[in-house]
């Protein structure tokens, strides 16, 4: 998705900086996207984290000079990796 301004999330997801912004002392398992923001449309960041119950996570950052809404749900589980397959 592209915001009006020409601006796209997508293009800044994988920024240190910004997940250090997000997460300040966080340490558990998270999961960092882009998903659309109906209640105003256009984009937001989806923030998945692993307590049940997420508090103390910004609704909002301010990322180079932009307001950027944050959606924040709880009960992110880590990807376990899959098993090999045997060959006979």
């Amino acid at each position: 998705m592209i915001e009006p301004n020409g601006f796209r999330l997508a293009s800044i997801i994988d920024r240190p900086d910004l997940h250090r912004q997000l997460l300040g002392d966080y340490t558990g398992a998270y999961s960092l996207g882009v998903t659309s923001n109906g209640r105003r449309g256009g984009e937001a960041l989806l923030l998945r984290v692993e307590a049940e119950n997420p508090r103390g996570f910004a609704r909002e950052v301010f990322f180079e000079g932009r307001k950027i809404p944050v959606i924040v749900q709880g009960s992110f589980r880590r990807p376990k990796a899959l098993g090999r397959k045997r060959v006979a």
